[in-house]
C-alpha cells in the first residue's frame, strides 16, 4: 500500500460518525445496566421479604405411660417458609403394648390444617416385618394407634419417621 492510498483511506473515515455510534452504544449500555440493576434490586427486595423460621431438631417429650426413647430419641423439626409449615419427625420409641397411646406432642402455635396419618414399619420379629399406624393430630399430639403385630410386649421399637407440609 502506498502513502497516497493510505491518506485516501484515512480521509474516508468519518470521525464524527464513529463518535455518534459510540455515543449511541454507550447510551444503550447505560440503559441496559440501569434496567438490570432495577431487576436485581426488585429481586433482592423479594428475597429479603421471605421469612424462614426453623426450630432445628428438638427432642419430643414422651408422655405415653411405659414408652421410652429407643436408640434414636424421637425428635421434631418445624420450618416455616412464607406461611408453609414443613414438619419432620425422626427417632423411635419402645415400650408399646397394644393400646392407642399418645407418644408426645409437637409444640405448635395454633393447629395443623389436617391430621397427618402415616404407617411406619416396626422392629422385625421372627423374620416378619410389622407396621404401626401413627397420627399427628391437629393440636400436635403424636398418637400411636395400633400395630399389625398380634401381641406387642413392649420389646418392639416403633420409629416415627415422616415429613409433611401444612
Amino acid at each position: 500500500i502506498n502513502i497516497d492510498e493510505l491518506k485516501q483511506k484515512i480521509d474516508s473515515i468519518n470521525i464524527e460518525d464513529i463518535k455518534k455510534e459510540q455515543e449511541t452504544l454507550s447510551k444503550k449500555i447505560d440503559e441496559t445496566t440501569n434496567e438490570t440493576n432495577k431487576k436485581i434490586q426488585s429481586n433482592t427486595e423479594k428475597i429479603n421479604g421471605i421469612t424462614i423460621d426453623d426450630t432445628g431438631w428438638r427432642n419430643i417429650t414422651i408422655t405415653g405411660s411405659g414408652l421410652i426413647p429407643h436408640t434414636d430419641p424421637p425428635q421434631y423439626r418445624i420450618t416455616n417458609v412464607k406461611g408453609i409449615k414443613t414438619v419432620a419427625l425422626r427417632g423411635a420409641v419402645k415400650g408399646y403394648k397394644g393400646d392407642t397411646i399418645t407418644i408426645g406432642k409437637i409444640p405448635i402455635s395454633g393447629e395443623f390444617t389436617n391430621p397427618h396419618y402415616f404407617v411406619q414399619n416396626t422392629s422385625k420379629k421372627s423374620g416378619a416385618i410389622y407396621y404401626t399406624r401413627i397420627t399427628v393430630m391437629r393440636a400436635g399430639d403424636i398418637v400411636l394407634e395400633g400395630t399389625t403385630y398380634p401381641s406387642p410386649t413392649g420389646d418392639e421399637w416403633c420409629p416415627i419417621n415422616t415429613v409433611f407440609m401444612d
